[in-house]
């Protein structure tokens, strides 16, 4: 019982998150951000939900999904402003994201992209 105490305590997620600046991070960079942007979150929900904006496309890959996959041509015409993307995700599908995007900045285990 000590251990399983200790772990929640000392080695869970939550007990990170405490240390973590995450949720400041981007609650701060959307708050910063002009209202008019579009976004793309690709397969990344967890950030989504910090943006005030309702000018976005979203694509997510849960169990039973993947879901937006009829917005995936804003990412190949270069139609939205910015796109939120995993970082080790961007390392795999170059072709998808860099013709028409270019890194604006990593944060975390993300990679914000801008219009060229």
């Amino acid at each position: 019982m000590f251990w399983g105490i200790y772990g929640i305590l000392f080695n869970s997620w939550v007990a990170s998150a405490y240390k973590s600046d995450k949720t400041n991070f981007w609650k701060e960079y959307f708050k910063n951000e002009p209202i008019d942007i579009s976004y793309f979150f690709y397969n990344t929900p967890e950030v989504a939900i910090f943006t005030n904006n309702r000018n976005y496309y979203q694509y997510i890959t849960p169990a039973g999904g993947p879901f937006g996959s009829e917005w995936l041509y804003v990412i190949e015409k270069g139609l939205a402003d910015k796109i939120v993307v995993g970082t080790n995700v961007l390392s795999g599908e170059k072709d998808l994201f860099l013709k028409y995007y270019r890194s604006e900045r990593e944060a975390y285990k993300y990679t914000i992209l801008i219009k060229k």
